[in-house]
């Protein structure tokens, strides 16, 4: 399986549509994005489980939802679940609050992209640090 990384060169919060946004810019191209939905700006350390987010669905406190935009292909949008072997929900992620700076630990988990024309599946995985 291939895999890649996209390093994160800048950090940005945002409120909208009732939710606070933390997005990550890729170095490489900063149109591609990752962003992660909270319901309010996380303040303490905690775990959060993600949702699937593939049509922006209110949130519970204790919930997230991940947004993977690359313009050239579309948006991956989270789904909750592992893997697509097993559909067991994904681990919860891990929020550290460190000098008011947001820390983000995202397990393992799939996230799905549908266009007019095709359906993808694909693995995301890392850690987000506000700078």
């Amino acid at each position: 399986m291939n895999t890649k990384q996209y390093d994160i060169s800048e950090t940005q919060r945002s409120s909208t549509g009732g939710y606070f946004i933390l997005s990550g810019k890729e170095s490489i191209s900063s149109s591609n994005q990752l962003q992660l939905y909270f319901r309010n700006q996380p303040s303490a350390n905690g775990k959060y489980k993600v949702v699937p987010f593939e049509d922006n669905v209110p949130l519970n406190s204790n919930q997230m939802g991940i947004k993977v935009r690359i313009p050239t292909i579309g948006t991956y949008s989270s789904t909750g679940i592992a893997d697509n072997t097993t559909w067991l929900s994904a681990p919860d992620a891990d929020v550290t609050i460190n000098a008011g700076k947001i820390k983000v630990s995202i397990p393992k988990m799939t996230t799905i992209i549908i266009t007019s024309s095709y359906l993808d599946s694909v693995f995301l995985q890392g850690v987000l640090i506000e700078k």
